[in-house]
């Protein structure tokens, strides 16, 4: 089975409880941090979802400044897949409009 679902979801919680049941999982998620892992061939990365959203934003801080915290983040093991020729067109709610890469987080961790 393959649960499909929009940004605002993915989250360390309701990922765990959805992988356990067997379901492999293809999210569409807003703009994250998520520190790479290991670069695949295809150009997709393996990440993690992790325990919490301070957490995300250590790592994320530490690798805007070309720093690492020295350790590999925990949490669900995933796969980010950014389509940066595809974009998404979002209207604010003060009626501007900005674009965005369409990323995607998945279970599907074979680049193949």
């Amino acid at each position: 089975m393959l649960l499909l679902a929009d940004r605002n979801f993915a989250g360390h919680e309701l990922w765990g409880m959805v992988t356990a049941t067997g379901s492999d999982m293809l999210w569409r998620i807003k703009n994250l941090v998520f520190p790479a892992v290991e670069i695949l061939p295809d150009g997709s990365f393996l990440s993690s979802i992790m325990p919490t959203p301070a957490e995300n934003l250590r790592h994320g801080i530490a690798r805007d400044h070309g720093r690492s915290l020295g350790r590999t983040p925990h949490g669900h093991l995933v796969r980010i897949i950014e389509y940066v020729e595809y974009t998404v067109t979002i209207k604010t709610a003060d009626g501007r409009t900005r674009t965005e890469p369409f990323r995607l987080v998945t279970t599907l961790l074979d680049h193949e």
